[in-house]
């Protein structure tokens, strides 16, 4: 399969602020829309079967995302001990970003 380059908008510099934030949280809405939380606990947690460390990195999180509440599932659900989150962006969303679990 031929690769294709792609971008995002939201990933330069010269990109509003304002619509960056809005895009995350409407990513936000979206996954709450779409209940997506337990699958992705579902496969963070086979990951986590392979390693004897907890710590997540969430690479381009932007606001966090599902990830706080994917944390919360693998805490209730699948009892993970101490899972840690570390979010990472190029350009994070700090005041809009939901809890921190890290």
């Amino acid at each position: 399969m031929k690769r294709i380059q792609l971008f995002e908008f939201e990933d330069y510099s010269w990109f509003p602020n304002w619509l960056r934030i809005y895009l995350t949280r409407m990513m936000v809405v979206m996954h709450k829309l779409l209940n997506t939380s337990e699958e992705m606990a579902e496969l963070v947690r086979r990951g986590l079967k392979y390693t004897t460390h907890n710590n997540i990195i969430d690479l381009c999180s932007g606001s966090g995302g599902p990830m706080p509440e994917v944390i919360e599932v693998l805490k209730t659900k699948y009892q993970v001990e101490n899972p840690r989150l570390l979010m990472t962006d190029l350009y994070p969303n700090q005041g809009y970003a939901t809890k921190s679990t890290a």
